[in-house]
């Protein structure tokens, strides 16, 4: 008997171990989201999953169980996002409109895709979409008969806290127009009004999802869209509370911020690792990450920064569009891509000019490498204000750029070793956890293959109204609860004091009556 048992224990592990066929669709035009669900998808590959990933940007797998699919997107796709770059806003809604526009135009180049066709005729165990208002992809769920997962690149935001039912925390969690480890009443009363923006902005996010899902998810043979969205098994939000906003998550939201980075970096190219390695003096790395294009930047801009490069005495390699800039000086070397992460694990690198965008933020402080912050749009000023309350950073405005102020910034970041410190200390909080994000991502993203699909998790709040989720209906019961009986004690009352009143009277009456006999 023991030994029967013995082998059902056997045959259920190695079942457990089988590999699985997942699907990772990240139909986005920035590369940077990519990169982080390429950490996962080679990942699990590299488990033993047969793993396939359609993206806009693929490489060249080194496994063979990890299959890349291109997924070409529509001119009026880049033209819209090459709007949005060359016109950065800081105005959120404005931002989510423009994004709203794109991942239509996306949802249609991708399911009227040939290559989107042959795919869904092959079958999947599971299914991890990008969190990029591309809501309308879970009708693919029903479609492979599989669970599906959401990798959100971005930090906590309502959009990915509606959907799966996580509490907003609207008093604690400042909303990513408000940037502040610790919010007084004004901050909190602003917060308060942006969530309630957000709400308003996540109806009518959906009304245009809704849109595309029901055109190629028609309802004769799938579920309804809001029934889709009840369908989500877990939610990777790139993420963690090291950070310094605190905040509650229900078990299906599991954080994984920094999990794209390597614990040991990848070598180097030789030309990049002989410029670091020769110089004395340290090295500073220039990028605005892979969004924003340099034919944005004015010319007097790029011109400022050249002229502070070229009076440092440390080397500078920076990340630009075209290897060719005139001004440039024989400290400085440009490359059209760079493997950010190895760069910065580099030790004579110094400082990091950056846009601020999440993923270089993430990497700097996993890697101890303060920052000179040019932020532009989205989330970029919040992650630069945040991490300059944490005293890591310095940020500035690329609009208002002078030379003069950025040379001075620049030395203040080499040589007061304060923010170098700080940051290190962050880093060793940051790589203090059980399990490393990649790890963590990976065991929870197996647990829903294994659980198929860990329905004993949902959140029972998905499945409720705004009203019902935050008691609102129970506070209006409760409220005309207490008025109806406020009125009925009040009726009583006066009818109750009437005829006390009344038989007051009435007794005044009798004895007036009687003495007037006498």
């Amino acid at each position: 008997m023991k030994a029967l048992a013995a082998i059902l224990i056997v045959f259920i592990s190695l079942n457990s171990l089988q590999a699985s066929r997942i699907l990772f669709l990240f139909p986005t035009p920035s590369k940077s989201h990519v990169i982080i669900a390429r950490a996962l998808s080679t990942a699990l590959a590299e488990k033993g999953h047969d793993v396939t990933l359609m993206s806009s940007f693929t490489t060249k797998s080194q496994l063979k169980n990890h299959r890349e699919i291109f997924i070409e997107l529509g001119e009026g796709t880049y033209q819209q996002m090459n709007h949005l770059m060359s016109n950065p806003t800081r105005n959120f809604y404005k931002m989510m409109n423009a994004t709203i526009g794109i991942s239509y135009e996306i949802g249609k180049d991708l399911m009227e895709s040939k290559i989107m066709n042959d795919v869904m005729k092959e079958k999947f165990d599971l299914m991890v979409i990008g969190m990029a208002f591309t809501n309308f992809l879970l009708g693919l769920t029903q479609h492979f008969n599989c669970p599906v997962i959401m990798l959100s690149v971005q930090r906590h935001m309502s959009f990915t806290n509606l959907i799966i039912g996580n509490p907003l925390s609207v008093n604690t969690a400042p909303h990513i127009y408000i940037a502040k480890h610790d919010m007084n009443f004004i901050d909190r009363v602003k917060n308060f009004v942006m969530y309630g923006g957000d709400l308003l902005m996540y109806e009518i996010v959906n009304y245009h999802q809704r849109v595309i899902y029901d055109t190629y998810f028609p309802s004769t043979k799938f579920r309804s869209y809001d029934e889709a969205l009840k369908n989500l098994s877990l939610i990777l939000v790139n993420d963690h509370y090291t950070e310094g906003v605190v905040r509650p998550n229900i078990p299906t939201v599991v954080d994984i911020r920094g999990m794209h980075i390597k614990t040991v970096p990848d070598q180097l190219p030789n030309d990049i690792e002989k410029f670091l390695n020769e110089a004395k003096e340290g090295v500073i790395y220039f990028s605005l990450g892979t969004n924003v294009r340099a034919d944005s930047i004015p010319q007097e801009k790029l011109q400022i920064l050249l002229s502070v490069f070229s009076k440092l005495p440390q080397r500078v390699l920076m990340k630009w569009e075209t290897e060719n800039v005139a001004g440039k000086s024989d400290n400085v070397l440009i490359k059209t891509w760079l493997p950010q992460a190895d760069i910065l694990a580099h030790p004579n690198v110094k400082l990091f000019i950056s846009h601020c965008g999440l993923g270089g933020i993430v990497e700097s402080q996993y890697l101890g490498v303060p920052i000179l912050g040019l932020p532009m749009f989205g989330d970029q000023m919040m992650n630069a204000d945040l991490a300059e309350q944490e005293g890591w950073i310095i940020q500035m405005d690329l609009e208002t750029l002078n030379e003069e102020e950025f040379y001075k910034n620049i030395q203040e970041l080499l040589y007061n070793e304060t923010y170098a410190s700080t940051v290190k200390g962050f880093s060793r909080l940051f790589r203090d956890r059980p399990l490393s994000p990649k790890d963590t991502a990976v065991y929870w993203t197996e647990y829903v293959i294994n659980h198929r699909g860990a329905k004993h998790m949902q959140y029972k709040a998905i499945h409720q109204n705004f009203w019902q989720r935050n008691s609102l209906d129970v506070i209006g019961f409760l409220l005309l609860s207490l008025w109806t009986i406020y009125q009925m004690m009040k009726y009583v009352w006066k009818k109750l004091i009437k005829k006390i009143i009344q038989k007051i009277i009435r007794k005044g009456t009798k004895k007036s009556e009687k003495r007037k006999k006498l």
